[in-house]
Order: structure tokens, then C-alpha cells, then sequence
């Protein structure tokens, strides 16, 4: 899936259908839909991460 900041929202984080999600670009998710993949078990990569380890 590929998004521009504040593309995963409260109002479609319960459509995705992915097990991982990766930011690495503009804007992480919204509070509200954080909290949705993680009651969801969707684990989510912080943009930071990516960039440390290569």
C-alpha cells in the first residue's frame, strides 16, 4: 500500500488488510488508526527504523 501523510486514518484502518506496515515517507498513520491496527495485531514499522539498519 503506498500513501501520502495521514493516508491511514480511523475511517479505513479496519480495511487494510496487511500484517505489517512500513512509514517511511511523510506522515505516519493517525492516532486512531494506530490504535485500530494494533487492536488488530498489525505490526508497524516507524519511519526511523528503516533508515537505522540500512
Amino acid at each position: 500500500m503506498l500513501g501520502y501523510s495521514n493516508q491511514i486514518t480511523s475511517m479505513n484502518a479496519a480495511c487494510i488488510h496487511a500484517s505489517i506496515v512500513v512509514e517511511v515517507a511523510n506522515g505516519p498513520p493517525t492516532m486512531e488508526a494506530t490504535t485500530i491496527l494494533r487492536k488488530r495485531n498489525v505490526f508497524q514499522v516507524l519511519s526511523y527504523l528503516p533508515f537505522l539498519v540500512g
